[in-house]
């Protein structure tokens, strides 16, 4: 491995163990905070979601146009951020269901939903006929917060029943 050949880095010295510490702590961040409130974070991340479709996503220099998830006057866009707000609606409701049907219904709809984010990243943001929109944070936080809610609905605390 890397790690054991002759680096810059001795074998023995302090940064390689405050390194590898680190890594260790980090670990168990993710194990003891993540993993134990995974169904509680994807339901806190598809209220945000929702909360973002309302948030300007993009705006378009040298008109008046300003692009959200729900208003997109001057555009034939139609409003890209409605399927968010239903499938957001099913993955907070699947997300506080304690059943294994639940949580397997809910990777879908999470999936779906981080599809259909890429999907308005690329479509509300792409430059059309010269002119390219100005993004805004509201589009970036979308589309990071669907690909979290994904990966909580794809780690789901479920407490099973041993079988007998």
């Amino acid at each position: 491995p890397l790690w054991q050949r002759d680096s810059c880095i001795p074998p023995n010295s302090l940064s390689r163990q405050a390194l590898q510490s680190f890594a260790y702590f980090c670990a168990d961040l993710f194990i003891h905070f993540f993993m134990k409130y995974t169904n509680q974070l994807g339901a806190l991340a598809s209220l945000l979601i929702i909360g973002t479709c309302f948030v300007t996503w993009v705006t378009i220099p040298g008109t008046t146009i300003t692009i959200s998830g729900m208003a997109t006057e001057g555009t034939n866009y139609g409003r890209p951020g409605l399927m968010n707000i239903i499938m957001c609606s099913a993955a907070f409701i699947l997300f506080l269901v304690p059943k294994v049907w639940a949580k397997r219904t809910n990777l879908f709809v999470s999936g779906f939903n981080a599809a259909w984010a890429f999907r308005n990243f690329i479509l509300v943001s792409t430059c059309h006929a010269g002119d390219c929109p100005d993004r805004h944070w509201g589009l970036f936080v979308y589309l990071i917060l669907a690909l979290f809610q994904l990966v909580m609905a794809c780690l789901p605390r479920l407490e099973l029943k041993e079988a007998k």
